[in-house]
C-alpha cells in the first residue's frame, strides 16, 4: 500500500512498504538506503561530533563565566546586567552548537548516501544477473560515488552479450549447415565425400565452440 503526504508544492513525502521517501522538486529521493552502513556511519560521527561539540561548549561557557567573574570583581553593582549577558551568551553557544550538530549530520546522511546507492545498486544488480542475464545494466545517479564502477560493470556486461550473441550467431550458421547436410543425404546418393567432409567441418566447428563456452 502507498500513501502520499503533502508536504507542500514542491516537497511530497511518500511511504511505501515501510519505507520512506521523497519527492524534492519533482524528483525521488530515498535518503536512508537499506541496510546498516548508513545508520552505523551516523551514529559513530553524530556520538564523536556530539562529543566534541559538548566539550566545546563547556570550555566556552566556563570562558564567559571567568570573565564575568572579573568583570564583577572590579564592578559588583553590574552583576545583573553581567548575569542577563552570560544567558544569552550560553544560549547563543547552545543554539549554534546544535545547529552545527544538526548541520553535520546531515551532511553525512548525504556523503553517505552517494556511497551506500552504489553498493545497493551493485547488489540488485548482481542479484538480477541470474534472471535477466548479460542484458543487466548498472546505473547510478550522477553524483554518486565510484562512477568508475557502473562503468567497468556495465563493459563486462556488454563484452558478455556481445560474446553471446557471437555464440549463438554461430551455432545458427552450424544448425543451417547441419540442415543443409540432412537434406543433402535424403537424396538418392546424397552421402558422398562431399557430404562426410561438410559433416566433419560442423563437427569441428561444434567442438570448438564447446571449447569456447567452457574457457570462457
Amino acid at each position: 500500500m502507498t500513501t502520499y503526504t503533502e508536504s507542500s508544492s514542491s516537497t511530497r513525502a511518500v511511504e511505501e512498504g515501510g519505507r520512506r521517501e521523497f519527492w524534492i522538486l519533482g524528483r525521488r529521493r530515498r535518503f536512508l538506503v537499506p541496510g546498516v552502513y548508513q545508520w552505523r556511519s551516523l551514529a559513530l560521527l553524530g556520538g564523536l561530533t556530539l562529543l566534541l561539540v559538548a566539550a566545546l561548549d563547556a570550555a566556552l561557557i566556563v570562558l564567559v563565566e571567568t570573565g564575568s567573574a572579573h568583570v564583577l570583581q572590579i564592578a559588583p553593582e553590574l552583576r545583573t546586567f553581567v548575569s542577563g549577558q552570560d544567558r544569552d551568551m550560553e544560549r547563543l553557544i547552545v543554539l549554534g552548537s546544535m545547529v552545527t550538530f544538526i548541520g553535520v549530520l546531515l551532511i553525512g546522511l548525504l556523503e553517505t548516501h552517494r556511497t551506500a546507492g552504489p553498493m545497493f545498486n551493485l547488489t540488485r544488480a548482481l542479484e538480477r544477473f541470474p534472471i535477466d542475464g548479460v542484458r543487466t545494466r548498472l546505473k547510478f545517479r550522477k553524483d554518486d560515488h565510484f562512477p568508475e564502477l557502473e562503468q567497468a560493470f556495465n563493459k563486462m556486461a556488454a563484452d558478455m552479450e556481445a560474446r553471446a550473441l557471437a555464440r549463438v550467431a554461430e551455432l545458427a550458421r552450424i544448425t543451417s549447415r547441419l540442415q543443409q547436410a540432412a537434406d543433402g543425404l535424403t537424396r538418392p546418393g546424397g552421402y558422398d565425400a562431399e557430404a562426410q567432409t561438410t559433416l566433419r567441418t560442423l563437427a569441428f566447428d561444434l567442438h570448438k565452440l564447446g571449447e569456447d563456452i567452457e574457457r570462457r
